[in-house]
C-alpha cells in the first residue's frame, strides 16, 4: 500500500492500526501454521523422523515462534516504504540467522557481540526450545526462558509495528484533512 500510494484508501476502511495489522497478518499466520503443521504431522512420519516430545507442546511453541516471525516481518514492512527494501532487510536478517542461531555451532562459543545479535533473532530461542521439546522430551515448563524470550519479541516487534503504523495513519489522516481544507 505504501509503495503503490494506496495507503490512504486503506485508512479510509479502518483507522485502527491493530485492525490493519491483524487483517494483514492473519492470512500469513494461517499459511505458516498450515505449512508447519503439515511438516510435523506429514513429513516427519514420512521420513521416519522420531519425535520424542509432545506434539501439542511442539505445535504450541511453534505458534509462538510463528507469531514472533510475523511480528518482526510486519514491523519491518510498515517501517519500509517499498516491498523490495522490506524484503532486503528481512533477507539480511534471515541469512546470517542460521549461523548465529546456534544451528551450526553453539551460541556460547561465539564472540560477545555475536551472542547479542543472536539473541535478538527469533530463530535462536526457537531452536533452543525446539531441540529440548523434540529430542529431549522436555515439557513447556522446561523451556520457559525460550518462551519468555519469544513472547518478549512478539510484544516488542508487535508494539513497534503498531506504533509505526499508528503514526503513519495519523500522518495520512492529517494530510487528507489538509487536502480537503484546500479544496
Amino acid at each position: 500500500e505504501f509503495e503503490k500510494n494506496l495507503f490512504h484508501e486503506l485508512v479510509q476502511k479502518s483507522k485502527s492500526a491493530l485492525f490493519l495489522i491483524v487483517s494483514k497478518g492473519l492470512p500469513y499466520f494461517i499459511i505458516m501454521l498450515f505449512i508447519w503443521t503439515g511438516m510435523i504431522l506429514g513429513l516427519f512420519p514420512l521420513f521416519h523422523i522420531q519425535i520424542a516430545g509432545s506434539i501439542p507442546a511442539i505445535l504450541l511453541f511453534s505458534i509462538l515462534f510463528l507469531l514472533s516471525l510475523l511480528s518482526l516481518g510486519i514491523m519491518v514492512s510498515v517501517f519500509c516504504r517499498t516491498t523490495v527494501l522490506a524484503t532486503d532487510i528481512l533477507m539480511i536478517l534471515s541469512a546470517p540467522g542460521f549461523i548465529l542461531s546456534g544451528y551450526t555451532w553453539p551460541v556460547s562459543q561465539m564472540p560477545g557481540i555475536m551472542q547479542m545479535v543472536s539473541n535478538i533473532l527469533p530463530i535462536t530461542p526457537f531452536l533452543s526450545g525446539y531441540r529440548k521439546l523434540m529430542f529431549l522430551n522436555c515439557s513447556l515448563s522446561d523451556i520457559m526462558p525460550e518462551i519468555y524470550q519469544l513472547s518478549l519479541m512478539v510484544a516488542v516487534f508487535g508494539l513497534m509495528a503498531w506504533a509505526i503504523l499508528n503514526w503513519k495513519i495519523k500522518k495520512t489522516l492529517k494530510n487528507q484533512s489538509a487536502l480537503e481544507y484546500l479544496h
